[in-house]
């Protein structure tokens, strides 16, 4: 949900692309441009499928709530590992930005699992 916020979406792109940068990964774009790298490769077609699936009646896909406890865990377990690494220096001090983030999508998912919400009421198989 946060990809398509327009003030957060730009925001984790940039925070990402820092973390990316800073790991020597080459990162193809000026700071300046995030906000239109932000709209023309992730809003605009996060949105026209949105537009479309609506338009066609598709189903959207739900979690169960064993799959959305699998997920949070999985992103808390690696929030806590990048965490761990850092506090021994096996990762830089910038991973702050890919630990916040993956904290950040640990708890939108725990919030999901406490509000019910977009959980399919089929059991787990």
């Amino acid at each position: 949900e946060y990809w398509i916020d327009e003030t957060r979406g730009p925001a984790m792109v940039r925070r990402l692309s820092l973390s990316f940068k800073k790991q020597g990964f080459p990162v193809l774009y000026d700071d300046e441009d995030v906000e239109c790298l932000w709209y023309k490769h992730i809003y605009e077609p996060i949105i026209a499928e949105k537009n479309k699936h609506l338009e066609e009646g598709w189903y959207e896909p739900e979690y169960t709530l064993n799959q959305l406890e699998m997920i949070a865990g999985e992103l808390e377990n690696f929030a806590t590992e990048i965490k761990e690494k850092m506090i021994r220096g096996g990762y830089p001090l910038l991973d702050n930005h890919l630990y916040a983030i993956l904290q950040e999508y640990g708890r939108t998912v725990r919030s999901a699992i406490q509000k019910n919400i977009r959980v399919d009421s089929r059991p787990a198989n």
